[in-house]
């Protein structure tokens, strides 16, 4: 059996480091939005990794929900989504409750995981306020608010960014985004979330190594074609 020079070596093993890094961040799950004004929550859509919502809904005219769930990098964004509600009927106070949910992730799991939320009040009618909410339920669930992870209530347009470390059971576990905008009358709210997960120590090693191993394979190409 023939044996590997030391930089075809390297430049395996940083392959396979990689591929494992890049494997170890898929998640595929179900995305499903809810929307209450105060009474049960209703499932308006749902679909696998991807989901879009518009249509009116009790005094708001939604113009576009968006929501995606799949992350696919070792720190991924494990849900992302856009709400933009208007409200066109009347001038009175209303409430709206949007919920975005993704389950069955299975990665990445621990008993001290990181998740980043990401809030940014893109554009808000004044006297409107918003309040974005970020939780985890170990349990999979769908539009539940088992374990807070960061919220922000916005009176203007602006961003916040919070971190907090769960413990995400043994998965399949769920993640979900809560938008309660209170209109004072006739406006508009244009919210966006994003949920991700912050690398473990061993899968930043993992990635040093590929990287570093690549780079080092791409010295030694360039050295053989310089002797050429």
């Amino acid at each position: 059996m023939d044996k590997l020079r030391p930089g075809a070596l390297v430049s395996a093993l940083s392959v396979a480091a990689l591929a494992a890094v890049l494997a170890s961040g898929a998640n595929a799950g179900t995305v499903s939005i809810g929307l209450s004004t105060g009474g049960p929550i209703t499932n308006v859509a749902s679909a696998t990794n991807n989901v879009v919502f518009s249509g009116a809904f009790g005094a708001f005219i939604i113009n576009n929900i968006s929501a995606s769930g799949d992350g696919g990098l070792p720190f991924p964004d494990l849900l992302n989504s856009t709400a933009l509600d208007t409200r066109l009927t009347g001038t009175g106070a209303s409430t709206l409750d949007v919920f975005v949910t993704v389950q069955g992730l299975t990665l990445p799991l621990g008993s001290l995981t990181g998740f980043v939320s990401s809030f940014t009040q893109n554009s808000l009618t004044a006297g409107w306020s918003v309040t974005q909410s970020t939780f985890l339920d170990a349990g999979n669930g769908v539009f539940t608010l088992t374990t807070p992870l960061n919220t922000h209530t916005f009176s203007a347009i602006g961003t916040n960014v919070g971190s907090n470390t769960v413990a995400t059971g043994p998965g399949p576990y769920s993640l979900t985004e809560e938008f309660i905008i209170s209109a004072s009358g006739t406006g508009s709210a244009s919210s966006t979330t994003d949920i991700s997960a912050v690398p473990e120590p061993a899968t930043w090693a993992m990635m040093l190594l590929g990287f570093v191993g690549l780079g080092f394979a791409f010295r030694q190409s360039r050295r053989k074609v310089s002797f050429a």
